[in-house]
């Protein structure tokens, strides 16, 4: 009898331990795919942000234009990342 409940611990044991890899998996594919829809919205940023000329720089329509791809570029990853079923 005591080997029997043995291994009834130790299955739901491991089905524990099933349960909870598969949890983790879940949370890091939302975060890796959080982090490549920011990518592209950081090197964007960054390049408008640094202290040498840039194209647009010195229009505010041109400023506004930037943000809008920005917006463009996060609601087209986000729709496309959702689609496939990654978020």
């Amino acid at each position: 009898m005591l080997e029997n409940y043995k291994e009834v611990i130790e299955a739901l044991e491991e089905t524990n331990e099933s349960v909870i890899s598969h949890r983790l998996n879940d949370i890091l594919r939302v975060l890796t795919s959080i982090s490549v829809v920011i990518l592209p919205l950081t090197l964007i940023a960054s390049i408008w942000g640094m202290n040498v000329r840039v194209p647009g720089e010195g229009n505010i329509t041109d400023f506004y234009v930037v943000i809008g791809c920005m917006f463009l570029i996060l609601v087209g990853m986000v729709l496309w990342f959702k689609r496939r079923g990654w978020l």
